[in-house]
């Protein structure tokens, strides 16, 4: 069984008779005023005012917690906005490698896919893109359907002309700004290949011309040159595409 210890006043009378100078007034048991207790409740009361210490301290207040909740939707918005540009960056890029590849066939086959080559006597104007589809010089992610495409969804048409062939972009996104500046600097990558490159604008119903960058070949010093256009030339042109009601049509030519 345990016992508690007490201090009687005996034993404190005779402390205090001949050890008390040794504790000093403050800590000495013969200064007064505070009661003795056991060692027992001594130990009761300091664990539960240990335990009751730790729980005030592991606490979160209301206004913590929101500030948690702030920074933790700062984060989640901040990382959509990175992965949205992100995937834009993606299809740009795509684009334009669809675009290269298109061109890059048709600068090496240009002799070849001649009407007089092919052994066909087509009247101006006549579609090319099946006769390209069928000479395996069109990526296959991009047909469907016996259709072009490119990865955003814009129609991609080739024509015959007896003076220079064509192949139309139909840009019909909303977000023409972008597409637009990444078309016309495919564009000057090929630029001793191509004859020129023309923006047309739909606007009210008819097609008005905004943009004309020429080639190698045709450039001049009255004339844009599209391997020495710079990224201001390419932004005025497009702001005026952005701002058409319907789409617009990039052409791409070549002889």
């Amino acid at each position: 069984m345990r016992t508690k210890t007490t201090l009687s006043p005996t034993i404190l009378r005779q402390e205090c008779g001949a050890e008390a100078p040794q504790y000093g007034r403050l800590l000495s048991p013969c200064a007064g005023g505070a009661p003795q207790v056991s060692n027992d409740v001594y130990n009761q009361r300091y664990t539960s005012e240990k335990v009751a210490s730790r729980y005030k301290q592991s606490g979160r207040s209301m206004i913590e917690m929101l500030g948690v909740l702030a920074i933790i939707g700062v984060l989640t918005v901040g990382s959509i906005a990175g992965y949205s540009h992100a995937m834009r960056r993606h299809l740009l890029n795509k684009q334009r490698e669809q675009i290269s590849t298109i061109l890059n066939a048709l600068e090496t086959t240009q002799d070849f896919l001649r009407p007089s080559k092919l052994g066909l006597d087509l009247p101006s104007g006549t579609v090319l893109t099946p006769y390209l589809i069928n000479l395996d010089l069109i990526p296959e992610d991009m047909i469907s359907q016996n259709s072009v495409h490119d990865v955003f969804g814009n129609s991609i048409y080739a024509y015959f002309y007896p003076t220079a062939n064509e192949i139309r972009i139909r840009v019909v996104d909303k977000k023409i700004y972008d597409q637009c500046i990444n078309l016309i600097e495919t564009a000057k990558e090929h630029s001793m290949f191509l004859r020129d490159i023309r923006t047309y604008l739909n606007h009210r119903g008819s097609a008005q011309l905004a943009f004309t960058a020429y080639g190698d070949k045709y450039c001049s010093a009255n004339k844009l040159c599209l391997r020495n256009i710079t990224f201001q030339q390419m932004s005025s042109a497009c702001k005026a595409c952005k701002q058409a009601e319907r789409y617009c049509v990039f052409f791409y030519l070549w002889e």
